[in-house]
């Protein structure tokens, strides 16, 4: 009762007087009604110390069955585990190895199915070549092995059959070039001959028709190659073999040797005629001795029978199949463009043609003496139809301009022109005896001559 006794000790403290009678019933009274109130205290924190007793209790019954639960739980999350790492895991191990094994074998699969048919499209292509090249399609032919070899750079080179393609495609590739050389060889022949009593020279391209050839029963059965159906197959799968330019450089060569040269350093005779399945352009020309001081022929031709002659060369080439279209993958045409053998010619002997012209043509027209300057005006309306033509028949490039601008500028070149001339006067002066003499012979009837 410590507790009763700290009270009284509060009271007594509070009053004042310890131990007087005076007070003491008071106190009593107090210590009473304190000890009722503090045992109603204690009934009352017991009642509430069983309810809270009777909550503890269920509580940790209740704290006892879940860590009961929690316990089985953990045993049954240990089994599992354990099973797991024993059974399923190396199980599931396996199966994805298995898996991934599965996949690179379907990867390679895939790879090799796509492998097989590139080379069945490959195989195709070269069968569908020499098919075309037999049946004279020969464009065709060019087109089909340029697609084998844009097939083949796809293609691991490191495959054994790669390589026997490769032989293959070259094999067929030189079988199509070998044949597009005969059939050219077999479209432009040359052919010469001398006239000496009249002392002339005919020199004559023989151009092949094909369209008419392959209605000649003959030359089918001469012909060891197939017919073209057109030339334009033939320029056209040449110019995809990359063969063209070598060719076009060979006759460009001759017909700049045996035709333009010949036309602008003398008098010459064009002309076209048919001959059976060809067509054949000549001229005839003089093979007079040439003028020993000036190295040059003694009836030189003038800028009109040039550019006239000229025109007729070219015309004929364009008409007989120079002016015709054709695929080409050439300097200047893009995959896929059209070209012409006349602008390839152009592009092979323009440069060369027109340092000609105006050094053989143009340059001998200009007059050695002002008075008659104007009457080259005529020579300049000449040579600027003359360029009207080569641009229209596509021989030059509309931006090629050199003659017309050396026809405008001949002023320029007058000076020069006079005293050329004055030196070459000059040259045939100094060439000349100093004495002329004769030579006197001796005849039977008249005396000797004697000389005092």
């Amino acid at each position: 009762m410590s507790l009763v006794a700290e009270v009284l000790a509060s009271i007594k403290r509070r009053s004042g007087v310890e131990g007087s009678s005076a007070s003491g019933d008071g106190i009593s009274v107090e210590v009473a009604d304190l000890a009722k109130r503090a045992g109603e205290a204690k009934v009352a924190v017991m009642q509430a110390l069983e309810g809270q007793y009777d909550q503890l209790c269920t509580a940790l019954q209740d704290t006892s069955i879940l860590q009961t639960r929690v316990s089985n739980n953990m045993e049954q999350l240990q089994h599992l585990k354990k099973t797991l790492d024993t059974e399923v895991s190396p199980s599931v191990v396996h199966s994805v190895d298995a898996i991934t094994g599965v996949a690179a074998r379907l990867q390679q699969a895939e790879e090799g199915l796509a492998i097989a048919q590139q080379l069945l499209a490959v195989h195709e292509a070269l069968r569908q070549a020499g098919d075309h090249n037999v049946a004279g399609r020969y464009f065709d032919a060019a087109k089909c092995l340029n697609k084998v070899d844009k097939m083949l750079t796809t293609i691991n080179p490191d495959i054994e059959i790669v390589s026997s393609i490769v032989e293959e495609v070259v094999v067929q590739r030189t079988t199509v070039i070998y044949t597009l050389s005969q059939v050219w060889s077999k479209t432009f022949q040359w052919e010469e001959e001398d006239h000496q009593h009249e002392q002339k020279k005919t020199i004559t391209l023989l151009i092949k028709n094909w369209e008419k050839a392959k209605q000649d029963p003959a030359v089918h059965s001469a012909d060891e190659v197939s017919l073209p159906s057109d030339f334009v197959q033939v320029s056209s799968a040449l110019s995809f073999l990359d063969e063209l330019h070598l060719r076009m450089a060979v006759l460009s060569n001759n017909l700049m040797k045996n035709f333009f040269k010949v036309l602008v350093s003398r008098p010459a005779r064009v002309s076209l005629k048919e001959c059976g399945s060809c067509y054949a352009l000549s001229i005839t020309f003089s093979t007079s001795a040439v003028s020993k001081s000036s190295g040059r022929h003694l009836t030189q031709p003038s800028p009109y029978e040039v550019f006239t002659s000229s025109e007729q060369v070219l015309r004929c080439l364009h008409d007989t199949g120079f002016g015709a279209e054709f695929e080409g993958v050439e300097a200047g045409c893009p995959d896929g463009g059209t070209t012409t053998l006349m602008k390839l010619l152009g592009q092979q002997i323009g440069e060369c043609f027109t340092s000609l012209v105006i050094s053989e043509c143009l340059a001998a027209a200009v007059p050695c003496s002002r008075k008659n300057l104007d009457q080259f005006d005529a020579v300049r309306d000449a040579t600027e139809q003359f360029h009207a033509m080569l641009v229209s028949i596509g021989f030059y490039s509309e931006s090629e301009k050199s003659i017309l601008e050396y026809a405008a500028n001949v002023d320029s070149v007058f000076s020069d022109r006079a005293c050329a001339h004055l030196l070459d006067t000059a040259r045939e002066l100094i060439r000349q005896p100093l004495h002329n003499t004769v030579t006197i012979a001796e005849q039977d009837d008249h005396p000797p001559l004697v000389i005092q």
